[in-house]
């Protein structure tokens, strides 16, 4: 939904692996300042859960550590590579968890279903066809009528698009629990696999292509 609107895209790190904040860091290994600055009863673990290292290489695979075994030591995931000298690599300044292994960067990189992969098409059709627009403006958003019951559960909008032919970008979000049915046209990215041709899934997105008199139609109706 945020990658299909005008304007400047942030990603912030690990956004683009799937990545989960961390948020059980022990508290002796935390380095945000908010850990240790507030009295205990208000204490917070502040945003280390979001600065942990990024996992670059799934066979470069921590040990358990003695002070936590859900959490790595004595490699990094890639984030730091052993000394010439051959001795043990330095921890990273926040610990990895181990199960940041199936988020790696490479194991994504070699999986076209990936997150990864995902916003990597994501970010290409974005420049091919929708920044050349120069359009930060124009939103149109679709009617309710579209989703009929759903309406109030779906997030769905319209915006200039180039090199595509006849037909007008459209995004569409599921945020209900039950399936939804697509307008005409062609999918040209999803979220997830969709189950059945022209059914949007539960928390799923599509880019889409709708015909451009279908999108007259819906402007003289509303």
């Amino acid at each position: 939904m945020e990658l299909g609107l005008p304007g400047s895209v942030y990603v912030y790190q690990g956004e683009e692996l799937g990545l989960p904040e961390v948020a059980n860091i022990p508290w002796n290994h935390l380095e945000d300042p908010i850990a240790f600055h507030t009295d205990h009863a208000g204490a917070q673990k502040g945003r280390d859960g979001c600065r942990v290292p990024l996992p670059w290489r799934a066979d470069d695979e921590p040990r358990p550590a003695d002070w936590d075994p859900l959490f790595g030591t004595g490699a990094s995931f890639g984030f730091s590579d052993a000394p010439a000298d051959g001795s043990a690599p330095a921890d990273p300044h926040l610990p990895q968890p181990l199960w940041y292994k199936q988020y790696a960067a490479d194991k994504q990189m070699a999986d076209d279903t990936s997150m990864f992969n995902l916003y990597r098409q994501a970010m290409q059709f974005r420049q091919e066809h929708l920044t050349p627009s120069d359009d930060t403006d124009d939103i149109t958003w679709l009617p309710g009528t579209d989703f009929n019951a759903h309406n109030a559960e779906v997030v769905a909008y319209t915006r200039p698009c180039t090199g595509e032919g006849d037909g007008t970008f459209a995004c569409i979000v599921n945020f209900g629990p039950d399936p939804i049915d697509l307008p005409a046209g062609t999918v040209v990215l999803s979220s997830e696999p969709l189950d059945e041709p022209h059914k949007l899934s539960a928390d799923t997105a599509v880019w889409m292509l709708l015909p451009e008199s279908a999108v007259i139609a819906r402007a003289v109706a509303k």
